[in-house]
């Protein structure tokens, strides 16, 4: 591998589908809604034969990961929420979908 390039499983296939990765999380705190933040993280490309999801690091991540999965349903995401603290007066409610763009 040289630098600036990366191999991937899924070369030459044929891109099926592409998605949007749409993240939000609710802070609440004593049971009331206080805060929401709201961010497309990615993409998801759903080739012939496998899915590849580029997702940034978090909410207030400034680099990328990549995920593959030979099936689409079991696709993993970077956990988003995991940044953020729970106790018994703060808790965050996280919640991603995939908005298919084509």
């Amino acid at each position: 591998m040289t630098s600036g390039e990366l191999l991937a499983h899924g070369r030459g296939e044929v891109c099926r589908r592409i998605f949007l990765i749409h993240e939000r999380l609710t802070k609440f705190r004593n049971g009331t809604a206080v805060a929401e933040i709201s961010s497309h993280s990615g993409v998801v490309f759903k080739l012939e034969r496998r899915s590849i999801a580029i997702q940034r690091r978090g909410f207030h991540g400034f680099d990328y990961v990549i995920h593959q999965s030979a099936n689409f349903d079991e696709l993993v995401f970077f956990d988003s929420a995991s940044d953020f603290p729970h106790n018994r007066i703060v808790r965050y409610e996280h919640n991603r979908e995939l908005i298919s763009i084509n």
